[in-house]
């Protein structure tokens, strides 16, 4: 955003997520800072510990005024247990709970995370992970959650230890986001069988808050075997095939009941927006949008009329 010190351009990215909220989507902001050596600008290498700082205010100020209230998420330093940039250039051995600290006061609404690879595909920084996290949420940083990328090189995952992993991290005590999910695999078909015993274990993991695919079109992705759809128009292979079934429906609840003014109805429904259809004779007469917690929600419907004619006069929602 800013090869030239200085001449930071901001419209590329502001304009991308203005279309994308415009189509009903919500968006991370990834990242603000990236603490592994080469991946901030090469002329932050010739500037003294107080310049740094300097800038690196000026980039947290200068962004978050473009983005403000556009965005659901922040990564804050960007893979900060494998990189300390910003620590070794300014000396301060906390910069990273101090960037915390300054975006949490410029947008105290937007939610705040660490971000990192090889914490549940590697058994290397899986502990120091969660202790990081530990760190931060009890030491009083600003912090709402976990991001774990899971970038899977192959499709022959050890699911009981990708479970032992991923619960280890939730023991930090945030919620828990898979930011950055991709698996390496040439054959479509072994690819969407990994597909669904790891989304079936993030989806079900009660640390666990949402899932991001890290690319899904060969035609723009980082490594074209991870793509889930191929060519012009688009077309899922076996791997977005499954996708689109586990989204569309295994993940949702659509259940039909039929009932007259006495019928009570006790069911489980998966978390998240719901929308309730009250039909008479086949036809909608009302509808509600209920969201589920974890605490579960009682809906009561009040119907008036008789006969061939019924109304919902409102839904009690408790």
């Amino acid at each position: 955003m800013e090869k030239t010190m200085g001449t930071a351009n901001y419209a590329k990215g502001v304009d991308a997520v203005n279309v994308l909220k415009a189509h009903g989507m919500k968006v991370r902001g990834h990242n603000m800072f990236w603490g592994v050596d080469g991946h901030s600008p090469a002329w932050l290498d010739g500037l003294s510990s107080t310049e740094i700082l300097q800038q690196m205010h000026m980039r947290v100020n200068g962004m978050i005024a473009h983005t403000y209230g556009l965005l659901e998420h922040w990564d804050v330093n960007n893979e900060n247990l494998h990189g300390d940039y910003f620590e070794q250039t300014t000396g301060h051995s906390d910069i990273t709970r101090e960037m915390f600290n300054w975006m949490h006061s410029l947008e105290p609404n937007v939610k705040l995370f660490l971000n990192d690879f090889n914490v549940v595909n590697s058994h290397l920084y899986t502990t120091a992970y969660k202790i990081q996290g530990r760190k931060f949420k009890y030491g009083g940083v600003p912090i709402y959650g976990m991001g774990v990328q899971s970038h899977f090189k192959t499709s022959q995952i050890d699911m009981n230890v990708l479970k032992y992993r991923l619960d280890k991290i939730s023991q930090s005590g945030l919620p828990i986001w898979i930011t950055e999910l991709s698996i390496l695999e040439s054959n479509d078909v072994d690819k969407a069988s990994a597909l669904d015993d790891v989304m079936t274990l993030y989806f079900s993991h009660p640390a666990v808050e949402g899932v991001l695919l890290w690319g899904f079109w060969d035609g723009a992705i980082n490594k074209q075997l991870n793509a889930l759809a191929t060519g012009d128009n688009v077309t899922p292979n076996a791997a977005g095939i499954k996708w689109m079934e586990l989204f569309h429906q295994r993940f949702r609840t659509n259940e039909l009941y039929s009932f007259d003014g006495l019928t009570s109805i006790d069911t489980r429904v998966f978390l998240g927006e719901h929308e309730l259809l009250v039909k008479h004779n086949g036809n909608v007469i009302h509808t509600e949008t209920i969201y589920v917690d974890q605490g579960g929600k009682t809906a009561t419907v009040h119907l008036q009329g008789s006969g061939s004619s019924f109304h919902v006069s409102h839904v009690d929602l408790e």
